[in-house]
């Protein structure tokens, strides 16, 4: 089992009896303590390495503590380490404010209890090892979810060629022995054609649904008004084929990957044509600025989704209906979730059974470019 890291703890005082005095406190903390006999020689270790918190005296002479802390926190990687001010001297109000204000934890006064200071930084070398924790262990779930994106890329693509192939030689097996083939074995040949179509669905699925957390490119001003547009022009053949009538109210433009969220409107509206029951689909697009985000929603009145299902469906694979009633490979929500996620936003729905969905999803504007005027016109009319 390998030894756990130390912390390292940093003591700043010109005078060396009161640097020996808190070092010989803290040593059965078991961590490594360096020490600095001024404030610019306290900058300088912190140019070289983190702490886990920072012992300061107020009182030294050149740059005294405060002096010193206010350049500590001017430096990224020391602008949030706790430092802890110790002094003997001008214990007004005023002059501990001053040290809360430059961003002090805390503030004692010597003479220093032992167990008091060796409990209070104790505190801190603790939040500082589980920090250092979470920091791993997000370095090593983001490396783990690369290489698993990596891995679902090459063995969707090297699934291509060879499905390809099969797909291929079915159907010249069909063509060439077509008068010798009875009534089940053609049925038997277009099962096997149809599967490889499915087959294909599913892996070009797959493969986009691994290239979604892939950043190939900035984020950038995206008008969602176009977006829409372009949307609905493609999916013209299947609005006219289902008799389906597309309302919206004016979107906004937001930070986006034009490509991204050209996809997450085209799932939705395509699950809205896709699963209308009965009724031709009537589907209603809109956004609402709220608390810091663009909400947008895909409202239709189509078959509608019983609430013990609405965790599941934006999860990869899962499907609530047979691929004979819905055509579909269950990843479309899924990537519809990812797109969001990348985003920084979110995604949820609501639903009632036999009546209608309501799909949603945000997307924060603090990345988002202003309002037009246009736009902000709009906001105040409604308001």
């Amino acid at each position: 089992m390998l030894a756990e890291e130390k912390m390292n703890i940093l003591l700043v005082d010109d005078m060396p009896s009161k640097i020996l005095a808190l070092e010989s406190v803290l040593a059965d903390l078991g961590q490594n303590i360096v020490k600095a006999k001024s404030g610019t020689e306290a900058l300088r270790y912190l140019l070289q390495q983190d702490f886990a918190v920072i012992l300061l005296d107020v009182n030294m002479p050149g740059m005294d503590g405060f002096e010193t802390a206010s350049l500590i926190r001017q430096r990224k990687n020391s602008e949030h380490t706790p430092i802890i001010f110790i002094t003997a001297i001008n214990t007004n109000e005023t002059h501990v404010y001053r040290g809360y204000s430059l961003g002090a934890v805390d503030y004692i006064f010597t003479p220093v209890v032992p167990e008091v200071l060796k409990a209070k930084v104790a505190v801190f070398v603790d939040l500082a090892k589980k920090t250092q924790q979470i920091r791993v262990q997000a370095q090593e779930l983001a490396r783990s979810n690369r290489e698993l994106e990596e891995f679902a890329y090459v063995a969707s693509h090297d699934l291509q060629e060879p499905l390809r192939m099969v797909g291929s030689y079915t159907q010249l097996l069909a063509q060439h022995s077509k008068e010798h083939l009875d009534a089940e074995a053609t049925e038997y040949v277009e099962v096997v054609i149809k599967s490889v179509k499915r087959m294909h669905a599913l892996i070009n699925d797959l493969l986009e649904y691994s290239r979604i957390g892939r950043r190939t490119k900035k984020l950038t001003s995206t008008n969602c008004e176009d977006v829409l547009q372009a949307v609905m022009f493609d999916l013209k053949s299947l609005v006219t084929e289902t008799q389906a009538k597309i309302t919206h109210d004016m979107l906004p433009s937001v930070m986006a990957d034009n490509s991204k969220l050209y996809q997450l409107f085209q799932n939705l509206i395509s699950n809205a044509l896709k699963f209308h029951g009965n009724r031709p689909p009537k589907i209603h697009v809109s956004a609402t600025l709220k608390d810091g985000e663009w909400i947008f929603s895909v409202r239709d009145n189509g078959i509608g989704i019983e609430t013990c299902y609405f965790d599941r469906i934006f999860q990869v694979f899962q499907r609530l209906h047979s691929s004979r009633e819905y055509p579909g490979t269950g990843i479309g929500l899924a990537i519809c979730k990812k797109i969001a996620e990348f985003h920084g936003g979110r995604i949820w729905l609501d639903s009632e059974f036999g009546i209608g969905s309501t799909f949603y999803f945000a997307i924060p504007i603090e990345k988002s470019p202003l309002l037009n005027e246009s736009q902000e016109l709009a906001e105040m009319e409604v308001g």
